[in-house]
């Protein structure tokens, strides 16, 4: 312990001369540092303030344009609420003097409309004054405001007030859509302006009026320009609208379309690749469904890998479309991966089958999986549509196994939902034309079940008003479904003909000969090609005892029938 304590004192005082030693230095090298010149302290001057007196005149004047600013308010005040209790009162349903209080708000607001157009409370005055004045009444407002139209777009609440000049001022219509000549790019990027140019442009623009609004998207175009000048000037024009709300408008989508069908490889490529995940925005439209077609027919794999994920959630509102049905039938043409439509496509159809089988642009989605391209369902206007992305260099399955691996996924699904609801759409004459298609398209027996539910109702009591065979409609659906199964005989086991015979009793077979929609029932019966069928049903129906039982002056049908029995 000692040595230890003496050790640490040994060490203590070196380090304490060290320390004297850096003091030392510290201290010599402080000596011979030059001293510095003492500053001279000089006393600040004081500066004497100018002390300047008040114009009066212009003091007077600053406060009397002020009173007036104030009063000037005050009076737009007071007029503002006559207005609006003017307002409140004649804009009721039932008011028994609104022609007068209508002149006496124009009286108030002549000269000084464009002041009460921009708010949000006289906005809607002026509105009302639209609905419920005459033309020289509308026109006058009109008058006073038509310098201000591009401003008054702009505007949250006076935007409204030009769309009542497009409705009730149709003479004014011309001159409006002069207005937006030239400002279209600018406008259709507002948040305001543009969904009034979108109603101006859908709703009350003539053919004409729509190419001149669409002009500006293409530039200047000189007689003998090349293709790649005209592109190269759309690109520039529709390029910085491609954000998801400007490009839900549709008076782009023609110039986009334009702009996919003229492009070369590379740039419809580079667009594609730009639209591939908003085109669900397009398909609301007849020229953007057909650019989202064109991003299907030229888009590479990935490409419309994308396109068909996008879909998700949107598919059943895509399919009952008018203009949007066409992109999923462009999807089944041409894709490849069967799985992925599956999964994303066919999954959600068989969510919303019912909804979309009574729904005539849904339904035709639903027969396209069943017998694409068959001209019974699809007129020839629609097979033109389809056409040009036939053969595509993408696509490189053959279209037959690729409608194949589509038509086995959603068979199973239509014959459940048929079996289901046999009993109403056998009386209807559209979906009746469903029903008949999905028992001739899917093949096999698996139709089974839609021909029991069929006999269900053929086996019910007689009755001439409630019978399906009196029905309109139902009986021709049943004597289709005995002619279609003429054509399966050697492919099917199970036929509405067998299920007649062995299911209905004799004596309301016979019933049905009383009525001639019936007779003609019987008469495809009879013609059926079913085995044993035609023999049974003439050793039940004996022409002399039918005769007995029938007026005499037999019906068409009847007559149909004797002469085949005969």
């Amino acid at each position: 312990m000692v040595k230890k304590i003496r050790v640490r004192t040994k060490q203590k005082t070196g380090n304490a001369s060290k320390k004297g030693q850096s003091k030392d230095a510290t201290f010599k090298k402080r000596i011979h540092k030059p001293a510095r010149p003492m500053k001279r302290k000089v006393a600040k001057r004081k500066e004497s303030k100018v002390v300047l007196k008040p114009d009066k005149d212009k003091t007077a004047s600053v406060k009397k344009a002020h009173d007036s600013r104030i009063a000037h308010k005050l009076k737009q005040l007071d007029l503002t609420t006559t207005l609006v209790k003017m307002w409140e009162e004649f804009r009721k349903q039932k008011c028994p003097n609104r022609a007068e209080i209508l002149q006496n708000i124009l009286t108030i607001i002549r000269g000084r409309v464009r002041e009460f157009a921009f708010k949000h409370d006289t906005a809607r005055v002026l509105q009302t004054v639209m609905k419920y004045g005459n033309s020289k009444q509308r026109l006058a407002i009109y008058d006073e405001l038509k310098d201000s139209i591009l401003e008054l777009c702009k505007c949250k609440y006076s935007k409204f007030l030009v769309k009542k000049f497009l409705i009730y001022c149709p003479q004014q219509r011309e001159e409006i859509m002069s207005f937006f000549y030239g400002h279209v790019r600018r406008l259709i990027r507002h948040t305001e302006a543009a969904s009034l140019l979108e109603l101006a442009y859908n709703d009350y623009a003539n053919a004409h009026q729509r190419e001149a609004l669409t002009r500006e998207f293409y530039g200047v175009i000189t007689v003998g320009d090349e293709k790649h000048y005209k592109v190269k000037r759309l690109k520039e024009t529709i390029t910085p609208l491609l954000n998801k709300e400007t490009l839900k408008h549709s008076i782009i989508h023609k110039p986009l379309l334009d702009y996919l069908l003229m492009a070369g490889e590379q740039e419809r490529a580079d667009m594609i690749e730009q639209l591939r995940e908003r085109l669900v925005e397009l398909l609301h439209t007849k020229e953007g469904s057909r650019v989202a077609m064109q991003c299907i027919w030229h888009g590479t794999a990935k490409d419309r890998k994308v396109i068909v994920k996008s879909f998700k959630t949107f598919v059943k509102k895509i399919a009952m479309e008018e203009h949007g049905h066409y992109v999923l039938l462009a999807v089944f043409d041409c894709i490849d991966d069967t799985v992925l439509v599956k999964k994303v496509i066919i999954s959600e159809l068989a969510d919303n089958l019912s909804e979309l089988a009574a729904d005539r642009h849904g339904r035709r989605v639903l027969l396209y999986l069943l017998c694409p391209r068959n001209p019974v369902y699809f007129n020839s206007a629609m097979l033109r549509v389809l056409a040009p992305g036939d053969g595509n260099v993408h696509s490189k399955k053959s279209p037959e196994a690729r409608r194949s691996e589509l038509h086995s996924a959603v068979s199973p699904l239509l014959v459940k939902l048929t079996a289901d609801h046999v009993s109403d759409w056998i009386r209807d004459k559209q979906l009746s034309q469903f029903l008949l298609a999905v028992v001739q398209h899917v093949e096999g027996d698996s139709v089974a079940p839609i021909l029991e539910n069929v006999v269900n109702l053929l086996d019910e009591p007689f009755d001439e008003e409630t019978h399906i065979v009196g029905d309109a409609c139902g009986h021709s659906v049943v004597r289709k479904l005995l002619s279609i199964e003429n054509n399966r005989v050697d492919t099917s086991s199970v036929f509405l003909a067998d299920l007649i015979i062995n299911r209905v009793p004799e004596n309301e077979l016979r019933s049905w000969a009383t009525i001639n929609r019936g007779a003609f029932v019987l008469v495809s019966l009879v013609a059926s090609q079913v085995k044993d069928v035609s023999e049974t049903i003439r050793s039940v129906l004996d022409p002399s005892v039918l005769t007995e039982q029938w007026n005499t002056d037999h019906l068409q049908g009847q007559a149909a029938l004797l002469k085949d029995l005969t």
